[in-house]
């Protein structure tokens, strides 16, 4: 059960990046949006390698950068996206509280702690695309 929660967190966390430059100051929001695209990608990599027990270290730091990136961005984040972006920040900054008081063993997670379901539910995913939106930039 637990290894079914973990793929499924990674597999919605795998989202489509959306940097680049939409001609807006670097501290846009979508040029935030696409750093916290690329810390999911290091937090997907560092999390998979935690689980097969590899430095747990590296999967610490990135999701405390994750977490930094996504509460850093509520204050960007136009009226329409804040609350999409609130419920990403407080989602992740709560499994990175359930992460930690496991010890960083992912083996220890309680699957059914709603810490960790927050970032599997219809909401969740919902934010993630609410987020995304308008800021891809790819031809």
């Amino acid at each position: 059960m637990r290894r079914l929660l973990i793929a499924s967190i990674l597999a919605v966390i795998l989202v489509p990046g959306c940097g680049g430059d939409t001609g807006a100051p670097a501290t846009s929001f979508c040029t935030a949006i696409g750093e916290i695209n690329d810390s999911f990608d290091t937090l997907t990599r560092t999390m998979l390698a935690a689980n097969v027990g590899e430095d747990q270290g590296e999967f610490a730091e990135a999701l405390q950068r994750t977490v930094d990136l996504l509460t850093a961005n509520v204050a960007r984040a136009s009226a329409e996206k804040r609350d999409a972006s609130q419920l990403l920040a407080s989602a992740y900054a709560d499994f990175a509280e359930l992460v930690d008081e496991a010890g960083y063993d992912l083996s220890q997670l309680a699957s059914d702690d709603p810490r960790a379901t927050a970032l599997t539910s219809d909401g969740f995913r919902q934010a993630l695309i609410t987020l995304n939106e308008g800021c891809d930039t790819q031809p």
